[in-house]
Order: structure tokens, then C-alpha cells, then sequence
């Protein structure tokens, strides 16, 4: 290549900005432009040949600045013909510019870990712009391409879990997404050795052999992604085994959750809770609480709530430290030792009516004997002691757990199986006996203690309680999503939407300035982080709507959040008697027997959620799950005037078959509209459609792809508030039957188009005749929707326009639009079937529009939709 260019080169430029006169200027040349400056940094391989003093061929990536060099590799040659991957990345550190990396491989290799090349420019050189591939003076063979959104988001650890033995260990651990696997450890934190396994997988187990027997070593796991972001664990402990049998393992109830792998939660009344608290604090402690007025007791049975882990039938000395104070007749806490559920042993503190008592008792085939019971000073904490050798048992306490009392032995034959602390509490009678929260703070095999107890220096991952929920609003109107997570302090927060981070958006929750119609469809999730590693939350939906497309203002709900959401609907419970609760997915109300809640001429006792809505047309969908099988169970829809004039639609059975059912109410006084028996079950999926004065009832059996119109009439009615309720009745009354509503999801699915009917004589002459002054491609709506959605769009010109629907992985699902169009505003619907006519699945979408002008001006847009089932 001498007679052309000493340096040609192969690879790719990011972040190019297109062509200026810098560093070339026009003349004398018959190009416009010839430059090629700014640039964010060239990354590929250059033959070098007698040129620039002799240097060699090599990898490099050069920068903004004038091209210099900013890393080079000459060790790896590019051989001609050997076909080769090339790989090169940018990502933006925030306030420092743009970072390159770069990497190349020969096709027959698997891809090295590491990167070959690295460059970090400053903010003075582009932070956006296109890439560009470069065959610099080079006849090269490329393909295919494949451009990927940089992964900027450390892999989350969880599941830490180190298992010793006397010499080895294993640690164990999970990311959530393929990652490598390395353990550093030793007697300090300096951590003197460490093993790595650079296989990128979902579940990490380490092998550390040539370990000490009965030593602490200091630990912490490291996974690295593909896209090299790190996640370690801090520092974390374990002992390995003196060559002791343990008979059982010790816990000093640090985590964040109880260890079920190690522990079973006994709960014989169902009416205890259990609970950790301080979690990474070092107070951390295990909460039970037992209610007021029912027996826990260990006696006639054990109805202690307890927790339970295998134990070895060996001698052993056990150890429980309890923070709660005995403060009521009959509150108890200590320690089960069992073989079976009728073999056992007892061993706690119990308050009588003038204080405190060390108790134990043994049991043989359920019936009791008392071992010890003897009275102790009032004091907390309580210190309780266990020993077991052989067929002898002896119980010891203390306050401060250094000076230690024991009480007198005794003798019982026992085969062990399991230990644990528990909870109880009683009365006389048994309406007397008192509340009681037990704490506890350690349950130690004496010969394996946890040292520290509750050490800072374990400190513990976040771990997200309560998932932020999506939100519905009207433009202008501001949305607050919050979470709720635990874990060692200091957490951090960073709240992304639609996969990049906020800015300032760095606390639990986050309320976003006043939305737009662009908004909608736009993904938010928050990463918490501390040093131990991260939790990612659920992505959730904004969905905005907008006056144009939803007059009457009714709100969407997929009644999907923790907690009904109180400034949108309101809980209407005429008898004060039904409870309402949200299960994750669903709105559950559930009414008793024995009382009507019927809307009939009584007024309307059915308990319902309710918002307001503006007098405008619209057409209602909600999906209920339970289908009715007695009389007069009722579920369905009202629409409110004021409170002695509104709209019942319903379904309801009559003790025979279900039927659909209509009627209007005004001043109390009903009017039925229709009652049509259906036969089968009855169908979950159900519609209410406004237009003027004009009322139609469908209803699906078929998952909601088929609708069958049931009923239709005219009522006149200035709409007020509109929403789901569930009914019950009973002749006579103490008949009634009791049930649980489940509704799945209430959405307003009347579409732009729709919504104008009744305005425009004909919907596609009113919109042809509106030429917009430019391109646009609005939301879609509704959004979520089931089963079809209709997008919209405008032409300030003619165009040919392409619309086609994504996958989130970018796989195209369909092409909508094809072809050249008028100027003016244009409709799409989509019935979300694939290219072959397949229903696809429940998921978030992308539509991509891209429309040429006539006067060759290009436009492209995308957005995201969400269908549901």
C-alpha cells in the first residue's frame, strides 16, 4: 500500500457528528464538506509501513483532539484474511465525557473478558452523534452489525451464603444477570488470597480449599457483567469447623429475612407474626407477637408459634438472649427441644402474678411433667442456657449473660430431632390472656457462636419491601412513585425512566414535574444500592391522558399497587360491614353473609369504588374473576348522577343461570332496562359504552377477543362518577350468600375516535380536513388496552410512511403503515396480533414511525405501548 496511503485503517468512529471543514477544508476539493472533526474517538486498527519514524502496525483509539493517541496496543496483530469480531462501546461518565472502549477478537475465540483499549475524553468533545464504520484505504468484508444500548448497571448480588467445613469452604451467591465469579478472602481484610471463575453465570459457587480448622476468615464476592460493571459484596465472615459435629447452627438474626433454608416458622393458631428488626444494625433482633385473648401456651399441646431448625442427637450447650420484658400474668419465652410433636421439652421464662420464673417441663406422648419452676429477680434482658449430655439436662439464666445461675438437673430420654426459641402467652380464663411481643436477639450453639454478634462489618444488601406503583394521570399533572426498602444505611437511590437516570431523583421517592402527552407509556424504576450490592424495583407505567382523547376524565386502573389508590377512587361502604383489599393483582371485596348489599329500591347498599368523571362519552371494560354461582351475587358497574339518580349494569344469578341485568334509578325508583339469562358461567370480561343519552352492555367469555352486545337503551343522565361494585342479596335476607369479589382490572378503552363521534359527522373527512404545520406521532390510546389500541398521527405534507411494532429485544412484530399518505391527521389500529395473525403477549412495545415529506424532509419517532390480559 506504499502508492496509496502509508496508514490505512479498519474500525469504527462513535459519537461523529457528520461532515465539516475541519480539519479539511473545501477547496480545492469538489466536495461540500470534507471534514471529519468533531468526533468523540476513532477506535481500529492501522497498518503502518515505513511511516511516522518506523512505528509498527497496532490497535488504537484516538481522540477528539486532534487525533492523538490516547491508548495503542502493537502485541496483537491483524492477519489478512482471518475474519475478526470487533467491539467498541461508549458510555458517559457523568460530569467527566464520554468513555471508549474497545476490544477485537479472532471470529474462531470466545470473546476476551477484558478490554483491549480504553480512552476517557472530556465534556469539550461531542457527547452525542451517530457511529460510523471506517474501511480507511482497506477492501474489508463486514457484517453483520449488531448496535446494542451500553449496560451501565452493575450486576445486584443476593443470596450471599458461605458454607465451611474445616479446611474448605463453598460461597455461594446469585446476580441477576450472567455475570463472572470471584471470592476474595483471608484471616483479615486484606484478604491474602482469592480464587476466580471468569464463566458468566446466574448462580456463583466458589470453591476456597487449604483453609485452617477453627479460624474466622474475612471475605467478599465480586461479579463482573459482560459490559465490565462491577458488583462486590463488602466484607462478610465465617468460621470454619473446629472438626466438631455441630449438632444444630447458630443465628444472630441479622439478615434481612428469616434464613428459611435453616429455619421453619411454626404458627399452630395462624395468628402470630413473625418479623426481623435492626437489620443491619447491631441490635438486630426476631420479632414474634401473639395476640390478646386467645392461649399460646405449651401445655395441653403445643400452641406456641416457634421457629424450628434440624438438630443431631448429641450433646450440646444452646444459648437465647431475650430484649422483651415479661410485664403481664402468663407472658412466656424460651426454647423447644423435640424428638416429636409429643415428645418434648420446655425450657423458658414465665411471668406468674408477682413476677418472673425459670420453668421447664418435659412431655411424653403429650402429657406434662414439671422439671423446674423456681422464681428469679425481675430484670431484661433474660439470658437463657441449655445443656444437654447425654440423658441429663440442665437449665441456667442470667442478666448480663457472664454471671450465670443454674438450675437443678434433671433426667428425661430424649432423641433429638429439632430446637428452637418460641412465644406464648396465656389466661384464666382464656379472654384474659395479654398480647405479647417477644424479642429475640441470638439462638447460639455455645461451640459456634457468631463473633461479632450483629456486626456492623456484615453489613446487609437492599432489599425492596414494597414495589414503587404505576401511575394514570391527565396532562399537567404531576406523578409520585415511591418505595419502601431495607438494609444496612447509608441507601442510595437512583431513579431511571425508561432505563436512564434522573437527575436529582435520588431519594425513595420521586415526583416528576407536570407531564405531557409524551409521557405516557414511560417506563420509571429505581436501583437501591449500598456498598453490600443492589435491588432493582419493578418497572412501572405512567400513562397520560390527555382532554382530546379521554373527555371524560375516567381514569384507567389495574388495581396492581399495595394499596388502592385513594386520590383517584373512593370506597363507598353503605353498611360499614365489607373489607376491601388489594392482593397484588387484583381489588378484592368481600361481603358477609346473612345482610343484603343489593342496589335495588332500598337505595344502593352494594359497597363500590368510585371516581369522578366528566359528563362525556366513553366506553367502560373492567375484567371480574370470580364467577357467580349463587343467588343473587352481583358484580358490575354504576353510573352516578348524585346518589338518588344513576346507572346499574350488572351481572347477577338468579340460583339457576347468570344473567346480565340493567336498570335506571331515579329518586330511588327503579326502571329496569333488560334482564337476559346467559348460559355456562359467567363471562369475566365486561362493557359499559356511553354515546349521548344512548347505554349498551357487552360482555366476553372468550378472554376478552370476543364481545357480544347484550343490551342497548336510552337514559338520559349527567354523568358525575362511574365505578365498579359487588352485590349480594337473600329472600329471605338471612339467606343472603357471603362472598369475595376479585376485579381485575377497570379501564376507559373509548378511543380518539370514538370519543369524537357525535361532534363530526364523518370522522375521516373532519380529520383530513385539519393539516397539521408538522410531523407528529402521538400516544397511543388506550394505553394499557385490550384488545386494540389506535394510534394516531400527522402529515403537515404528503409522505410515505412506515409504522412497525417492536419487541422490547427489537425483534418487529408487524408493519401498520406502508405507503404514501395525504397531509393531514391519520388513524392506526392495532389489534395486537403478529405479522402471521397470532395474538402476541402481555408486554410493554415499541411503535417506530417514519414518514418522508415530499419536499424530502424525513421525520422518525417512536413510542411505547402496553398491552394486557
Amino acid at each position: 500500500y506504499d502508492s496509496v496511503n502509508a496508514a490505512p485503517g479498519l474500525g469504527f468512529i462513535l459519537r461523529w457528528n457528520g461532515h465539516t471543514d475541519d480539519p479539511i477544508s473545501t477547496p480545492p476539493y469538489n466536495q461540500p464538506k470534507t471534514g471529519y472533526l468533531p468526533l468523540g474517538a476513532i477506535g481500529w486498527y492501522e497498518w503502518r509501513k515505513g511511516f511516522n519514524n518506523g512505528l509498527t502496525s497496532r490497535w488504537e483509539i484516538m481522540g477528539n483532539d486532534n487525533l492523538a493517541i490516547k491508548d495503542q496496543n502493537s502485541s496483537v496483530p491483524l492477519p489478512y484474511g482471518v475474519p475478526h469480531f470487533f467491539k467498541m462501546r461508549v458510555s458517559t461518565v457523568a460530569g467527566v465525557g464520554g468513555l471508549y472502549n474497545f476490544k477485537a477478537w479472532p471470529a474462531s475465540q470466545a470473546e476476551p473478558a477484558s478490554w483491549m483499549l480504553t480512552d476517557q475524553e472530556s465534556l469539550s468533545g461531542p457527547q452525542r452523534g451517530g457511529f460510523l464504520l471506517v474501511a480507511h484505504h482497506v477492501d474489508a468484508t463486514i457484517g453483520p452489525i449488531t448496535v446494542r444500548p451500553v449496560d451501565a448497571i452493575p450486576p445486584v448480588l443476593s443470596s450471599i451464603a458461605a458454607a465451611p467445613g474445616t479446611t474448605t469452604a463453598t460461597v455461594s451467591w446469585t446476580t441477576n444477570e450472567s455475570a463472572s465469579s470471584k471470592v476474595l478472602f483471608g484471616l483479615t481484610t486484606a484478604y491474602s488470597d482469592s480464587v476466580t471463575d471468569v464463566a458468566a453465570v446466574l448462580s456463583h459457587s466458589v470453591g476456597l480449599t487449604g483453609l485452617t480448622q477453627g479460624k474466622l476468615y474475612h471475605y467478599k464476592v465480586v461479579s463482573r457483567d459482560p459490559a465490565g460493571n462491577s458488583a462486590s459484596s463488602g466484607d462478610l465472615t465465617f468460621t470454619t469447623s473446629s472438626g466438631t459435629v455441630l449438632a444444630f447452627q447458630s443465628d444472630d438474626f441479622h439478615a434481612a429475612a428469616l434464613n428459611t433454608s435453616l429455619w421453619t416458622f411454626i404458627n399452630p393458631r395462624s395468628d402470630a407474626t413473625l418479623s426481623l428488626t435492626g437489620t443491619g444494625t447491631t441490635d438486630a433482633r426476631l420479632s414474634i407477637a401473639v395476640p390478646a385473648g386467645v392461649s399460646h401456651d405449651v401445655w395441653s399441646g403445643n400452641l406456641a408459634p416457634r421457629i424450628m431448625q434440624p438438630s443431631s442427637n448429641t450433646d450440646f450447650e444452646l444459648e437465647v438472649k431475650f430484649e422483651a420484658p415479661l410485664t403481664a400474668q402468663y407472658q412466656v419465652e424460651g426454647v423447644i427441644v423435640q424428638q416429636d410433636n409429643s415428645n418434648y421439652l420446655r425450657f423458658d421464662f414465665v411471668r406468674d402474678n408477682t413476677g418472673p420464673r425459670l420453668f421447664a417441663a418435659s412431655f411424653s406422648s403429650g402429657s406434662p411433667t414439671v422439671r423446674v419452676d423456681v422464681r428469679i429477680a425481675s430484670g431484661t434482658p433474660l439470658y437463657l442456657r441449655v445443656r444437654r449430655q447425654g440423658n441429663s439436662w440442665t437449665p441456667s439464666y442470667s442478666f448480663d449473660g457472664s454471671a450465670w445461675a443454674a438450675a437443678t438437673a434433671f433426667t428425661q430420654a430424649l432423641t433429638v430431632t429439632q430446637v428452637g426459641p418460641f412465644i406464648g402467652n396465656h389466661g384464666v380464663p382464656e379472654t384474659a390472656t395479654p398480647a405479647f411481643t417477644g424479642l429475640i436477639d441470638y439462638f447460639f450453639n455455645t461451640a459456634a457462636r457468631i463473633v461479632p454478634e450483629d456486626a456492623t462489618g456484615q453489613p446487609i444488601a437492599p432489599v425492596i419491601t414494597q414495589e414503587p406503583a404505576g401511575q394514570t394521570l391527565t396532562a399537567g399533572q404531576t406523578a409520585t412513585f415511591t418505595l419502601t426498602a431495607t438494609g444496612t444505611a447509608p441507601l442510595s437511590y437512583v431513579w431511571q425512566k425508561n432505563g436512564a437516570p434522573i437527575s436529582g431523583a435520588t431519594s425513595a421517592s420521586y415526583t416528576t414535574p407536570p407531564v405531557a402527552a409524551s409521557d405516557s407509556g414511560a417506563l420509571f424504576r429505581c436501583i437501591v444500592s449500598n456498598p453490600v450490592g443492589a435491588d432493582t424495583s419493578a418497572s412501572v407505567l405512567l400513562t397520560v391522558t390527555s382532554a382530546d382523547i379521554n373527555p371524560s376524565g375516567i381514569a384507567s386502573d389495574q388495581f396492581n399497587a399495595s394499596s388502592l389508590n385513594s386520590p383517584l377512587w373512593t370506597f363507598v361502604n353503605p353498611r360499614g360491614d365489607v373489607s376491601l383489599a388489594m392482593t397484588g393483582t387484583q381489588l378484592a371485596l368481600t361481603l358477609p353473609a346473612g345482610v343484603s348489599h343489593d342496589v335495588w329500591s332500598s337505595g344502593n347498599l352494594a359497597p363500590r369504588v368510585m371516581q369522578s368523571a366528566a359528563n362525556a362519552d366513553f366506553e367502560l371494560e373492567t375484567k371480574f374473576d370470580v364467577p357467580l354461582s349463587k343467588a343473587y351475587q352481583m358484580q358490575g358497574i354504576i353510573v352516578q348522577q348524585d346518589a338518588s339518580r344513576f346507572l346499574r349494569f350488572d351481572m347477577y344469578h338468579d340460583g339457576s343461570v347468570p344473567r346480565i341485568f340493567a336498570a335506571g334509578f331515579v329518586s330511588g325508583v327503579p326502571t329496569v332496562y333488560g334482564d337476559l339469562p346467559l348460559s355456562g358461567t359467567s363471562p369475566g370480561y365486561f362493557r359499559v359504552k356511553r354515546q349521548g343519552d344512548q347505554w349498551t352492555i357487552s360482555y366476553s367469555s372468550s378472554g376478552g377477543t370476543a364481545w357480544t352486545q347484550a343490551l342497548t337503551f336510552a337514559n338520559a343522565l349527567t354523568v358525575t362518577s362511574v365505578g365498579p361494585f359487588a352485590g349480594n342479596h337473600g329472600v329471605p335476607e338471612s339467606t343472603t350468600p357471603g362472598w369475595t369479589a376479585l376485579i381485575d382490572y377497570f379501564v376507559n378503552i373509548m378511543p380518539a375516535s370514538a370519543a369524537m363521534e357525535g361532534t363530526a359527522p364523518s370522522l375521516s373527512v373532519t380529520l383530513a380536513s385539519i393539516i397539521p404545520d408538522q410531523f407528529t406521532l402521538e400516544g397511543n390510546y388506550p394505553n394499557p388496552f385490550n384488545p386494540t389500541t389506535t394510534i394516531r398521527y400527522g402529515l403537515p405534507e404528503p409522505a410515505v410512511v412506515s409504522m412497525k411494532v417492536y419487541s422490547m429485544l427489537g425483534q418487529e412484530v408487524i408493519q401498520l403503515e406502508d405507503g404514501e399518505r395525504h397531509a393531514g391527521f391519520h388513524e392506526v389500529v392495532w389489534n395486537g396480533k403478529n405479522a402471521n395473525g397470532g395474538q402476541v403477549s402481555s408486554g410493554v412495545f415499541l411503535y417506530r414511525m417514519v414518514a418522508t415529506g415530499s419536499s424530502g424532509k424525513t421525520f422518525t419517532s417512536v413510542h411505547r405501548l402496553v398491552l394486557v390480559k
